[in-house]
């Protein structure tokens, strides 16, 4: 039962996609939304500036620090009346979420409040560290902690076959390796034609 407790959700300010779903499930609840955070507002100003989306009519964003201190001081005193959609997902030092586990807003989580990260973990040690932190501090104060809320954005290997045929794939070395030998195991591509590149290596074609 979430009634009266606290719901924060935070995912990638970019994956637009799911925050207009975040907006949709809110609306189901009958909670207001707030989208908190710099980086979100930027993406959603973009996005609402290329007519892709219209997140502001149905939402609350604030962006600048004391803004945020003031709507979290609201959140506070009424937990049951919104979904805060904030940045932090990574744990990210100054974001959202990381501000307020450090106790530096108003707003502190209690028991039974629900922080939802809609995203994995980036795989890299600094943040996998972050993230335990961030998620052991959450629990100490029994808060319901629900992690990798989130369908995969990278392609299953039949689909691969198929993405191969229209652009670059992405993704990390694991990936990159795999998509490599399905690539080659199928005959798509001739094996002196594929080029499984790091960060800051060049290509000359």
């Amino acid at each position: 039962d979430h009634k009266d407790r606290a719901i924060f959700v935070t995912t990638f300010a970019s994956h637009l996609v799911r925050i207009g779903e975040v907006i949709k499930i809110a609306k189901k609840m009958k909670r207001e939304v707030l989208i908190l955070g710099r980086s979100m507002g930027r993406y959603i100003q973009a996005a609402e500036d290329l007519r892709l989306v219209k997140y502001s009519a149905n939402s609350r964003i604030k962006t600048y620090r004391n803004q945020i201190k003031a709507t979290l001081k609201d959140v506070e005193h009424n937990r049951g009346k919104y979904i805060v959609i904030c940045t932090g997902n990574q744990a990210e030092p100054n974001s959202v979420l990381d501000r307020i586990t450090k106790g530096e807003f108003h707003f502190k989580f209690k028991e039974r409040d629900s922080v939802v990260f809609s995203c994995r973990t980036i795989p890299t040690t600094e943040t996998i560290e972050r993230r335990s932190i961030m998620e052991r501090e959450l629990k100490k104060r029994n808060v319901h902690v629900w992690t990798d809320v989130h369908v995969s954005g990278h392609s299953s290997k039949e689909d691969l076959k198929d993405f191969i045929h229209l652009s670059p794939s992405h993704g990390d070395q694991r990936m990159e390796k795999a998509l490599e030998k399905q690539t080659i195991a199928h005959k798509l591509i001739k094996p002196e034609n594929i080029h499984v590149m790091k960060d800051g290596d060049f290509l000359k074609i």
